[in-house]
This record gives C-alpha cells, sequence and structure tokens, in this order.
C-alpha cells in the first residue's frame, strides 16, 4: 500500500509482537508502508509537581510544563508501539486537558471526598508503522505532529473546516510582527492615542470583544490586549482578566505574542523581580499599583509572588503591564453580551433551526476549529453563512462562575451534567477516559469531563454538524 489514508480513528490489528526497539516518533509521511497497521491509543495522567505548579502562573512557563507531559505521553506511546516491532509511530491525535479544580472522589466504602487537583490527561492516538521491505525513505510530507509534540499538520478528517479560517492562522503565523518593546507610552510599535488603523502593524487579531463600557478590545496572542474608544487606542494590557484563563486557552498560542517576550528599553520583562524593576526604573506607587510616569501616559506593572526553590519566603515577580492614558487609569475591564435567548441554541442542538441572523460583537478569530462568536461566557457559535455548524457549550470563558452556575445552565439546556448520565442518555457513546464521543447522520459530539470517574461533571461539549 503506497499510500495511508487518514481518518478519525484507525482499528485495525496485527499479531506481530515481536519487540526490537523503542520506534522513533516520524516527523515526516513514509513512502511505503505494509499493508496491515495498528492504531494505538495511549491515556495518561500526570500529576503536576509543587513547584511545578508554583511556576506555571504563566502562559510561557505552563506551556512549558503541557509540552513537557506531552512529550512524557509520546514516550509512553512510543512504549506501548514497541510490542509490535514497527519501524515508527505516526502521532494522529494529542487531546491534553488540564484539571485544577476542588474533585469529588467516589470511593466505594466512603462518602464522597473533595481532593484538590492539578494534573494533565493526555490521550495520543498514534499509528504503528512499519516500512515496505524495498522502500524504507520518507516523503517531504509532514506528520500531523512532530517529535517536539507541535502540530505541523491537520492531515485527520476536520469537519467543516473551512479553507478561509485555517489561511487566518497561517497568515498569523506567518506575518512578521513588530519588537516588542514597552515603555510609558507605548508598547509593540503602537502608541496611546494611535488610530485603530495603526493596528494592522500587529496582523490579524486573534479576538475581538465589547467590553460593558462600550470600549473595544482586540487581542493579540493569549495574553496582549488593545484597548479603543472612538477609533483610538486608549491603554494596552498584558496579562489582564478580561478572558478568564479558560477563554484565553481557546485561542491559538501565538509565536509572535506569546512566545516572545516583551521588554522596556531597561531591559526589564516578565517575571523580573520587584528589586530589579524599582532598581531601573523611576517606579511610584499609589496603594499596591507600581506605575512610570509618561508626559500624558502611565507605565503599570503587575506582581505575583513566586516562591524560589531555595528559600521559605516569596518573591515578588512581574507577570503583566499596562500602558494607559491618564484618564483611562484604574478601570477594570468586563465583557458585555448581547441577548440570546437559549430556545434558540436549544433549536440548534436538536437540529430543528441551525440559521441565525445576529452578527455578534464579540468574536474568537484564531481557533483550531475555526473562527467562533461567543454568545455568552458559556456558549460560542461557529457559523457559515448564517447557519451554525458548530455549537460549543463550555464553563465561563470570562468572568467568575460557580459550578452550580454552569450546571444550572446545562439543565436548562437539557444536556446530561456528568459522565455517567451523559453514557445513559447516549448508549452508543463512545467513552474514551474523560472524552465521550457521539455520531450520527446528522452530527459529531464530543464532551469532555473533569475525570474518568461516573460522576464527573461536564466540563464542555462540542457539537459539529453535517450538511
Amino acid at each position: 500500500m503506497k499510500k495511508i489514508i487518514y481518518v478519525m480513528s484507525l482499528l485495525l490489528v496485527s499479531g506481530s509482537l515481536n519487540a526490537t526497539s523503542i520506534p522513533p516518533v516520524l516527523n515526516f509521511l513514509p513512502s511505503c508502508v505494509a499493508s496491515n497497521q495498528i492504531s494505538v491509543e495511549q491515556s495518561d495522567t500526570y500529576d503536576l509537581k509543587d513547584t511545578e505548579i508554583q511556576e506555571s502562573y504563566t502562559d510561557e512557563r505552563f506551556n512549558e510544563i503541557r509540552q513537557k507531559y506531552i512529550l512524557q505521553a509520546f514516550n509512553d506511546t512510543q512504549l506501548k508501539a514497541a510490542k509490535y516491532g514497527s519501524d515508527g509511530i505516526i502521532i494522529n491525535k494529542v487531546n491534553a486537558l488540564h484539571i485544577n479544580r476542588d474533585v469529588k472522589v467516589y470511593g466505594e466504602l466512603a462518602r464522597p471526598f473533595v481532593r484538590k487537583v492539578n494534573q494533565f490527561r493526555i490521550v495520543v492516538l498514534a499509528e504503528v508503522i512499519t516500512f515496505c521491505d524495498d522502500d524504507k525513505s520518507l516523503t517531504q510530507v509532514t506528520s500531523p505532529y512532530n517529535d517536539k509534540g507541535r502540530q505541523v499538520n491537520e492531515l485527520t478528517v476536520q469537519v467543516l473546516l473551512s479553507k478561509k479560517e485555517v489561511n487566518l492562522i497561517d497568515l498569523a503565523d506567518k506575518f512578521s510582527a513588530p519588537d516588542s518593546n514597552v515603555n510609558s507610552f507605548s508598547a509593540y510599535s503602537i502608541k496611546i492615542g494611535d488610530d485603530f488603523k495603526q493596528l494592522e502593524s500587529l496582523g490579524q487579531e486573534s479576538a475581538r470583544l465589547i467590553l460593558s463600557d462600550g470600549k473595544i478590545a482586540y487581542g493579540y496572542g493569549r495574553n496582549l490586549w488593545f484597548i479603543l474608544e472612538n477609533k483610538m487606542v486608549v491603554k494596552i494590557i498584558h496579562n489582564t482578566t478580561i478572558l478568564n484563563s479558560h477563554g484565553k486557552n481557546q485561542i491559538v498560542y501565538s509565536e509572535n505574542y506569546d512566545a516572545k517576550r516583551w521588554v522596556t528599553s531597561e531591559g526589564i520583562t516578565l517575571k523580573d523581580t520587584f528589586d530589579k524593576v524599582s532598581e531601573n526604573l523611576a517606579l511610584e506607587s499609589e496603594g499596591d499599583e507600581y506605575f512610570v510616569k509618561g508626559e500624558n501616559s502611565r507605565l503599570y506593572f503587575s506582581f505575583d509572588e513566586y516562591m524560589p526553590y531555595d528559600s521559605i519566603e516569596s518573591e515578588k515577580k512581574v507577570n503583566g503591564f499596562s500602558v494607559t492614558h491618564r484618564d483611562y487609569l484604574g478601570l477594570q475591564h468586563t465583557v458585555k453580551y448581547e441577548e440570546f435567548s437559549l430556545e434558540k441554541i436549544r433549536k440548534i442542538l436538536t437540529y430543528e433551526n441551525r440559521k441565525i441572523n445576529t452578527d455578534f460583537a464579540n468574536r474568537i478569530y484564531l481557533n483550531k476549529k475555526g473562527v467562533w462568536d461567543i454568545v455568552s461566557p458559556n456558549i460560542m457559535l461557529n457559523t457559515k453563512d448564517s447557519v451554525v455548524q458548530r455549537v460549543k457549550i463550555t464553563e465561563a470563558v470570562s468572568g467568575d462562575q460557580s459550578e452550580r452556575q454552569f450546571l444550572e445552565l446545562l439543565e436548562k439546556l437539557n444536556i446530561p451534567t456528568s459522565k455517567k448520565d451523559f453514557l445513559f442518555r447516549y448508549p452508543d457513546s463512545h467513552d474514551e477516559f474523560d472524552i465521550v464521543n457521539l455520531s450520527n447522520e446528522h452530527y459529531t459530539l464530543k464532551a469532555a469531563f473533569e475525570s474518568h470517574e461516573p460522576e464527573a461533571q461536564l466540563v464542555e461539549m462540542t457539537v459539529s454538524f453535517f450538511d
């Protein structure tokens, strides 16, 4: 067989069980493979170490830790594949779910109790490859994931993913971003008071949000936001709470604005100590706020407490900044949502009426599944020609929401709240650790739960429709 056909899952079985060596993760597709291939699934749970929990307060360090455990899961998958005496493996899919919450634990002899967990649940789907005897070469076509754990190609089936949507991420990745310099009146080449057209120098925005006070927020990456009023930049913020951590994770990681650190002309950057900042800048304070004055603006630094390895005392370090016009000091920013009835969502979910005419103001542009309109803190829609293609019901992407509030929303939409109830409602669904998948002639459904336990609560559900 000269070609490999990639589908959502390959479940072919082989009787070869002679382990020889650990097969490598192939970065490129093979030119020729043996006729019978094997698909393996590796599910692992990795508890974060105390030092990693302390370090993971920044997106940069969090992603480093996440990547570490993905690579560990790759290694576990390679060990599993070694039983088949293969020449290599191709990673088709990686699902890395971060759980950081109080979880109910159900024992056989005791009442449920609450345990604090901070862990990654990682599921890897891989194809075990055996080369043809007469051709062991590789093509120039990249595999879906490389051996560094990075997704570089989407060869698995992606329902209703339009070319236009793929190109947005493509364009953003290839865009040459400006220098990440920050001072008391500008950041990333954008000055306080600049016209909104100047934002074009930053490339495709990751998200656009309408704030409760009528201002507009343009996001780049997961943490950099430019606040506009009357088409003029009035504030630039890094590491803000406009979107919470769950909301930020709806946006693809940006090499330009997440991986690349901002820096002041004095060399101050993320995770520098308070002492270093105060020694190198004319730092002033009002209450618990620290800033450097400009002519008509200020540069604020936000700090967080960090516990060094070799000390019992915490250390204050930089975790963000804001450059703001003097007329907009101390403002908090929350997202404003439009009115959209739950009845419309019910009709969409029941396939009764997927057509909508609303042009939503809050939108995430850079997501691997396409452009998403944020209808409410818990509901996101992906549309094409005013017809809903996907619906995502999820924990709140902005603000603070109690567990009870989210469960009440699920109940109003007649969505099962626990994994046990979900499997009972949909007996034909597939239980894959903390993920449940369902497919029929109308749609595919993916439900993510806080753990694999039967009583685990729903965290997120995505329905993708077939036209």
